[in-house]
């Protein structure tokens, strides 16, 4: 049996797609690049202090890395006093981070990066803490 001219078209068209794929979106300018930047987990682990993360922002800004997209700076496990606060929130170690987390952020957002910080809801957050 022979196919149509046009059924071994669709067939092969279909067979592309398959291996190519076909990506649909809306070009709003939303997620162009997938969220990139900088943990502090994966280099010092709990050795994090204000300074180390000021000189993180400031390297991903002179070395270009903010300028490709690279714009997150994620604290992770670490920033935050041993014990909460009397209402049983989170704070940054006063030790740790003199200026406060808020005067951090500042500083993040004044060299055109996002600020992340890691915390979880549970009432055992830290596992690494020294």
């Amino acid at each position: 049996m022979k196919y149509p001219t046009a059924c071994v078209v669709v067939a092969a068209i279909l067979c592309l797609y398959s291996y190519v794929g076909v990506v649909v979106s809306l070009n709003n300018g939303v997620a162009l690049l997938p969220p990139m930047g900088w943990s502090t987990w994966n280099t010092f682990a709990c050795d994090i202090n204000e300074t180390v993360i000021k000189q993180a922002a400031d390297i991903m800004v002179a070395s270009g890395l903010r300028d490709r997209g690279y714009v997150y700076v994620n604290l992770d496990d670490c920033w935050m006093a041993p014990k909460r606060d009397a209402n049983g929130n989170l704070y940054g170690d006063p030790v740790k981070f003199p200026s406060g987390m808020k005067a951090l952020g500042q500083y993040i957002h004044s060299k055109g990066l996002k600020y992340g910080i890691y915390a979880s809801s549970g009432n055992t957050y830290v596992l690494f803490h020294k």
